[in-house]
């Protein structure tokens, strides 16, 4: 049965977890319903591979043959984690391969490197400085 406010209007409720879940018995794994949307930006038609990636390592890939602007995969099971388009790079016409792919969770990493990279280069301008007594 479905957890958290249920209804509309004046019948809004919260239900709780089953009361069997409750006592202590094993629980049915979590179950997410995830919606990925693709759609083809360019006028070029051709059919690419789709790879869902979910919590647990599961892989699903799925082929769309690209004539429709966009399509909708709808699928129920364990947590989706990343959804790329064109996962092999076969697609050699693709101009942007930047926007092919989508995580779920933010990835700090990038922000990190142009981090140490700009704390780097202000360290040394600042030492250059100090180094020819520009600092008052």
């Amino acid at each position: 049965p479905p957890v958290g406010y249920v209804g509309q209007g004046s019948e809004l409720h919260f239900q709780g977890p089953s009361p069997v879940a409750a006592q202590g018995t094993k629980a049915a794994p979590a179950r997410f319903e995830s919606v990925v949307v693709l759609q083809r930006l360019g006028g070029s038609v051709w059919p690419t591979e789709i790879e869902l990636r979910f919590q647990g390592g599961a892989i699903v890939r799925r082929s769309w043959d690209g004539v429709a602007r966009w399509i909708r995969y709808r699928i129920t099971g364990p947590k989706l984690l990343s959804a790329v388009a064109d996962p092999d790079h076969k697609d050699l016409l693709d101009v942007d391969v930047t926007n092919n792919g989508l995580t779920t969770e933010p990835d700090g990493a990038a922000a990190r490197i142009w981090s140490h990279k700009a704390h780097f280069w202000a360290q040394n301008l600042l030492e250059f400085f100090s180094m020819i007594g520009f600092v008052a």
